[in-house]
């Protein structure tokens, strides 16, 4: 293809003709890509954890995984070695104080906490104490913030985010400002 790219440069033929032989060829190739079969070499003989066909080699932005070859009528998913990724949760026998319903201990991105089992209808959780135990956060006061000075309705209180501790307002979404 180079050649005859280096070809068509030189004026020796016409580029047009080149290019639109080039874009056939692809345009086939493609084609034959999406309509055809997948290698064997990425189909595995692990079961779908969901409806129990072939999964597939696949890869995202988060590493390598294994689908379920019937995407996406079935979103079964497993690591790359096979074993299932369900979320890891465990029942614990503490109450959530605001809908009595169970908490859970669960894993995040900034690690373990506890977490109402009816979400996302109750979004209430709490972190793991030393002991254990849940440890609920209070309310922030508000009463001796500093008045926000972006949109002078909300307060600004003390949050805690990726880098450290910042100021940030109550207003949160509507409001962004924050003050380091």
């Amino acid at each position: 293809m180079n050649v005859i790219l280096r070809v068509a440069c030189c004026g020796k033929s016409v580029y047009k003709a080149v290019l639109s032989d080039f874009y056939l060829d692809i345009e086939s190739q493609v084609k034959s890509a999406l309509t055809g079969d997948l290698p064997s070499a990425f189909i595995v003989d692990k079961e779908c954890p969901k409806c129990k066909s072939n999964m597939v080699k696949k890869i995202s932005k988060h590493g390598a995984f294994l689908g379920c070859i019937k995407w996406p009528e079935c979103d079964g998913v497993r690591d790359i070695d096979g074993n299932t990724t369900q979320d890891k949760t465990i029942e614990t026998g503490h109450k959530c104080p605001e809908c009595s319903n169970i908490l859970i201990l669960r894993d995040g991105k900034n690690g373990k906490f506890f977490g109402c089992k009816s979400y996302p209808d109750c979004k209430k959780t709490a972190k793991v104490g030393e002991d254990g135990n849940p440890i609920f956060l209070e309310k922030k006061n508000t009463e001796n913030a500093v008045t926000c000075q972006k949109c002078k309705k909300g307060k600004m209180i003390e949050r805690s985010g990726k880098f450290g501790k910042f100021l940030g307002c109550s207003n949160f979404p509507k409001c962004k400002n924050i003050l380091k």
